[in-house]
Order: C-alpha cells, then structure tokens, then sequence
C-alpha cells in the first residue's frame, strides 16, 4: 500500500491521492524483476524477438528466424559478435553459436592463388539445431550462410560448402551437404598402447564438387 504521506503537501489532494491509488494498484499486478534482463536466460521465449531488436541482432538472424538456444547464444556474445564483424574471428564465433565450426582458406593461402579477394567458408556441423534434421535440410544451411554473409567481410567474394564432421576410435566417416557419403573402417587401437588413437574423417562439397579427407 503506497504511504500517502510521501506526497508533497503542494499536491496532496484528492486527484492527486486517486492517481497514486491507481499506480499503486496497477503496479501490485506487475512483476518489475521480469524486467531485469541481464543475460538471456533471464529473457523470456516471447520477449527474445525484442532483445535481438535491442542488441542489434537482426542482420545475424536468417528470414526464417533462428531455434531459441541459438537465439539466446547471439544475445549473450553480441557485443563480441559485433566488435569482431568482418574478420576471420567474426565468421568462426559466428558459426559457434550456431553449433558450427568455420575452416577459411583465402585466395592467397590457394596452390596456384586463387582471384583476388576471394575465400572458402567450409562449415562444419558439429551439432544440429533442429530436431530430426540434417546437414541436408535447407534451413540448416540458410542459418550458416545467412550467418558466413553477416560476419564476413563484405569486400571478399565468398563460396560457402557444408559438411558434417566427426571422430571415433574404430571408424571414420563424413558427409557431404549434396548427399554423398564417405565411410572408411580402420583396425583398432594397437591393445599394448596406452593412448587413444581418435581419426577425423571431413567432406566437404564446392561448386558440386566432391572432397573427402582424413587426419590422424
């Protein structure tokens, strides 16, 4: 109950005290900590789309909107996001929060170099965001280059391809964004060591073109 005796005696009359009944009453309805939005697991589902308006995040954020763990990973890196916007770090921290890695080749690191001003963005899933999808799935690929275009740096001509990768002690495999599929058994672990051996098997697709590899 709002104490009536904090009114200025100037303007402590009857309109006066109805208005401060009415904020008071109104107020008492209001969570205000709602309203202490500090970081985004404070934010509620329906108030991220106006945090993301407020961080400046649209430019980030594909036609088809982004799932909402995503969403909530750009709010909490967006002043990172944006101080690194343009350079090699910005598409990586980018693809990050997107549960992506970025491998960046420009056209100087190229055997021959490649045209000037050019790059591959080969963007690697670690995880998927979307329940049942895959590397496949259009949308999937739309929020990666929706993301290399926003963070890259624009004077670049920039061709994006897509793969998935992973790593396992007996076997190694990958797969391409057009659907080819790489698989390669290898023995096991020699009994006698006491290390792990870990194999990493990538593909990748440029311009329907098809590329597999492994690192050991």
């Amino acid at each position: 109950m709002f104490d009536r005796r904090l009114i200025p005696p100037g303007i402590n009359d009857e309109r006066t005290r109805a208005l401060m009944d009415a904020f008071d009453h109104a107020s008492s309805l209001f969570d205000f900590s709602k309203l202490l939005m500090r970081n985004s697991s404070e934010i509620p589902d329906n108030m991220l789309e106006l945090a993301i308006h407020d961080y400046s995040l649209k430019e980030f954020i594909p036609p088809d909107g982004l799932p909402v763990d995503a969403a909530r990973r750009l709010i909490d890196k967006a002043w990172e996001l944006h101080e690194k916007q343009g350079t090699d770090e910005g598409v990586q921290l980018g693809q990050s929060l997107l549960g992506a890695t970025a491998s960046i080749t420009h056209w100087w690191q190229l055997h021959p170099k490649g045209a000037h001003d050019t790059q591959n963005v080969t963007v690697w899933f670690d995880r998927l965001l979307i329940d049942g999808a895959t590397v496949y799935d259009q949308q999937h690929q739309d929020m990666a280059r929706n993301m290399v275009h926003a963070t890259k740096r624009w004077s670049q001509d920039t061709a994006v391809g897509f793969g998935v990768k992973t790593a396992t002690k007996l076997h190694i495999g990958a797969i391409s964004s057009y659907g080819g599929r790489f698989v390669a058994a290898l023995p096991g672990p020699d009994p006698e060591l006491h290390e792990v051996i870990e194999f990493v098997a990538a593909a990748s697709v440029y311009g329907g073109t098809f590329k597999a590899g492994m690192e050991i």
